[in-house]
């Protein structure tokens, strides 16, 4: 679902909007029959510029501690929303829970 998601997003950008649209809403169906990581979801949601639904996926995807969430979040996927205040609240719980150095410092 990833790689999905990062096509969505290669097609977006190409302006080909109507296929975008077309691997975004089949990432969502597939998500109301079977398991997709929310984080897959907010990547194709964000390349749709629907900021509601990337940052009701990010938030869910946290709450799930979906894999490499905290390297993924630095992709420029998510540029657009990085000045969003759900964004900010977001980066904020990721910090405290983000992978710590050796010596046990963050």
């Amino acid at each position: 679902s990833y790689e999905l998601s990062l096509l969505c997003g290669a097609h977006a950008s190409a302006g080909q909007v109507d296929e975008a649209r077309r691997i975004r809403d089949e990432l969502v169906e597939r998500a109301s029959r079977s398991y997709v990581p929310p984080l897959d979801l907010a990547v194709a949601h964000a390349a749709m510029n629907d900021r509601e639904s990337a940052l009701a996926s990010l938030e869910r995807a946290l709450d799930e501690r979906n894999a490499l969430m905290w390297y993924r979040t630095h992709l420029p996927n998510f540029d657009a929303l990085r000045n969003e205040p759900r964004w900010q609240a977001i980066a904020d719980r990721l910090a405290r829970v983000a992978p710590m150095r050796r010596g046990g410092t963050g």
